[in-house]
């Protein structure tokens, strides 16, 4: 006979707690959680506390060392009276006093990396300090592995949210500001997530986090650090010398004293050259129609199949149609500009009809480091003779792969809160008036910043 059948309590509530150095970014604040997302800043919710210290440990009873909070800047369109203060623009950044070099980053998700989060919904996690139930248990850290509740989304389409969580694994109250993470690829893991809020409940089934990179472009600018080490502030790949030495292995029971003895990538290679190597040109070959083809119309006008193929090392991240000399100016499906997104490495099958004259149909790739390759062909609908492809023009392709490291600022273990001189300006307390109790950028990403109708909210925090 069956026994009776239990159910399951939240699995970040009541699952895992973090052994020694296990998800050593995830980090405690007053009342909520927070996360190293480079040596000097750090994220958490608008709605949470700005810190004067964050907390490195395991539990409220297990700190290892405790480092200054030197100023915080929270996104301004942040309002506490929309939706209980839970969505997209629950976002805070935290500049520290000095730079914590000896815990394994894992960086924000940013350009192509996106692309790659949550695409089969494996390898995402998140962890906090937050209660153990809906009725206590804050200040030991927590973790589980789950799903963003929705397939991923298609890059650049400005939004600043993303539901993640399933039932019984699930984020509750005190894990405000926390991470969510997703291992990669290239086996490194990223920072995409900060807890916001959800339905009342733990565990009832998942909750809103900030999409933290579409925050970037403003926190960089707003903070005046420069904490994308691989890419530019817009996601185009542009590695520097610390785009490396990321956490590979975050779950990994280490020691304090070690560094927490993590497994650290090499220099990144994930969406263009690793930093100082050269950066190739897309190759890009139009298989149809062919180098100086004549159509015949057929009242006026001729129906021209267009396929072509991209061969490069990394992703593309943009395939330009130019006709003419005009990106999109004549399309000859809709009169518009059209665009593969996210490009196929090979297309075939558009087919449109062009009126009688000659055109330069041009193909270009463009990578996420913005090296392009293209081809051209010539073509004619009618009497006309096709135009002589022309001369390839200096600059048409290229790009640079390096770049300079960012700001100069003291580097100090956990605990020490002294350090060099960071080249930051002294901002005070900007933006940070916050109490116990969200700008489009090219970032966004996710389109799931979802209505909860007449559902309660909570703010994850004591």
């Amino acid at each position: 006979m069956d026994g009776p059948v239990v159910e399951q309590l939240p699995e970040i509530s009541m699952g895992t707690p973090a052994s020694t150095c296990q998800w050593p970014t995830t980090l405690l604040i007053n009342g909520c959680t927070a996360t190293l997302v480079h040596p000097r800043v750090v994220t958490t919710a608008a709605h949470c506390p700005s810190p004067s210290t964050v907390r490195f440990g395991e539990a409220t009873n297990k700190i290892v060392g405790n480092v200054s909070v030197d100023y915080c800047v929270q996104r301004p369109e942040w309002n506490p009276g929309d939706n209980n203060g839970v969505g997209g623009w629950d976002a805070k950044f935290c500049v520290l006093d000095s730079a914590v070099t000896n815990v394994p980053i894992a960086p924000i998700a940013m350009g192509c990396e996106v692309n790659q989060i949550g695409k089969d919904s494996a390898g995402v996690y998140i962890a906090g300090f937050g209660n153990n139930s809906d009725s206590g248990g804050f200040g030991t850290k927590r973790y589980t592995d789950t799903i963003i509740r929705q397939d991923l989304f298609t890059y650049g389409d400005g939004t600043n949210a993303v539901f993640v969580g399933t039932t019984n694994k699930d984020s509750c109250s005190g894990d405000s500001g926390g991470p969510a993470y997703a291992q990669l690829d290239d086996g490194v893991f990223r920072t995409f997530g900060i807890t916001s809020g959800g339905p009342e409940g733990c565990g009832t089934g998942g909750g809103t986090y900030v999409f933290t990179p579409f925050h970037v472009p403003w926190a960089e600018e707003a903070t005046g650090v420069d904490f994308t080490p691989c890419t530019d502030a817009d996601g185009t790949w542009n590695p520097t010398a610390e785009c490396g030495q990321f956490s590979m292995d975050p779950m990994a029971v280490g020691s304090w004293g070690d560094g927490c003895d993590h497994q650290r990538s090499g220099y990144l290679d994930t969406c263009g050259p690793a930093y100082g190597q050269a950066h190739p040109t897309p190759t890009v070959t139009i298989n149809a129609p062919l180098d100086q083809e004549v159509f015949d119309p057929v009242d006026g006008t001729a129906s021209i199949d267009i396929a072509y193929d991209v061969q490069h090392e990394w992703p593309i991240r943009e395939v330009r149609f130019v006709i003419n000399g005009d990106v999109g100016g004549y399309d000859p499906v809709q009169g518009a500009a059209f665009y593969q997104w996210p490009p196929a490495p090979t297309f075939e099958g558009l087919s449109g009809n062009f009126p009688e004259g000659t055109y330069d149909i041009r193909i270009e790739a463009e990578d996420w480091g913005g090296v392009i390759g293209y081809a051209q062909v010539n073509v004619a609908v009618g009497d006309d003779a096709p135009n002589p492809p022309p001369d390839p023009q200096p600059g048409d392709s290229g790009g640079d792969s390096g770049g300079d490291s960012g700001d100069d600022s003291g580097d100090s273990g956990i605990g020490e809160t002294g350090g060099g001189d960071s080249g930051l300006n002294d901002r005070g307390d900007e933006g940070c008036a916050c109490d116990v109790a969200r700008e489009q950028s090219p970032l966004g990403a996710l389109g799931l910043l979802l209505p909860f109708g007449v559902l309660g909210f909570r703010r994850r925090r004591r």
